[in-house]
């Protein structure tokens, strides 16, 4: 039986995925900044699940970004990510930005899991 619902944690995930998503896409200011992440972000050597963790850490700021600094602060002393991925102060539409190449990545990475498994 099993995985024919989504646990409340898969819809919430799927709820701000779809928030930012509609942000970047309703806000002309948004394009060019995430053609250029997404050019950035193409060719990172990551692997899914790292990148499912920069996701949530992302995710986290965008709805808590009172937040910022302290969890820029731990992701960088835990060596999540380095001190210059992200900015010193909170800028919503490089976080968005960064986050809507990422969820690209994130796909392209499940396409290839899908291609080479067969699952």
């Amino acid at each position: 039986m099993g995985g024919a619902f989504l646990s409340d944690a898969g819809v919430e995930k799927m709820a701000i995925r779809d928030q930012i998503m509609q942000m970047a896409q309703s806000d002309p200011k948004f394009a060019q900044a995430i053609d250029a992440m997404e050019r950035a972000v193409v060719n990172m050597p990551v692997t899914p699940e790292d990148l499912d963790e920069i996701i949530a850490l992302l995710e986290f700021v965008v709805q808590n970004p009172d937040k910022y600094g302290e969890v820029r602060e731990a992701a960088i002393a835990d060596d999540e990510i380095d001190e210059d991925v992200l900015p010193p102060q909170f800028d919503t539409v490089y976080i968005v930005s960064l986050l809507v190449a990422l969820y690209g990545l994130q796909d392209r990475l499940s396409e290839k899991v899908i291609i080479v498994t067969g699952k």
